[in-house]
């Protein structure tokens, strides 16, 4: 279990920082564009939503890592539910950073935006499930590899 949490962590802070940190810095400067606005991108702008997505990425990866070997199948639409359960949450409890960024474009429309951060929560779920699964096999193929005596 302890093996399976860790890993939960491990791909849940890689998934994090790719898919929720990079591709969300993109969704956001996706929603501004549809805005109108201008894009401003900043260095510790970017540093902070891909500090984010790695933090919330690792923290949602534990219990679905821990969680992994009881789940009915183990595969990519398991991942994608995760995703959607993880952004429904940070919906119902948006961080202060999402609410101030979300102000600045109340004019888009919710649809809009959650349309993009949906999409990219999903990308997250499914990335989580396949680098566990691929971690899941590698174990799997270490485990059963025959060891040879040494003299």
């Amino acid at each position: 279990m302890l093996r399976s949490t860790l890993a939960g962590a491990a791909a849940g802070a890689l998934s994090g920082l790719l898919v929720l940190g990079l591709a969300g810095r993109l969704a956001m400067s996706a929603t501004a564009l549809v805005a109108g606005l201008r894009l401003r991108w900043s260095f510790g702008g970017t540093v902070e939503v891909v500090v984010f997505g790695l933090l919330v990425g690792a923290a949602a990866g534990v219990p679905y890592g821990a969680a992994r070997g009881r789940l009915p199948r183990a595969s990519p639409l398991t991942g994608m539910a995760w995703g959607a359960l993880v952004f429904g949450l940070l919906l119902l409890v948006p961080p202060p950073a999402a609410l101030s960024a979300f102000a600045g474009v109340r004019h888009v429309g919710f649809p809009t935006v959650l349309a993009l951060f949906g999409a990219v929560f999903l990308a997250y779920g499914l990335l989580l499930a396949w680098l566990l699964r691929r971690a899941g096999a590698a174990q799997l193929m270490s485990a059963t590899r025959p060891t040879f005596p040494t003299t």
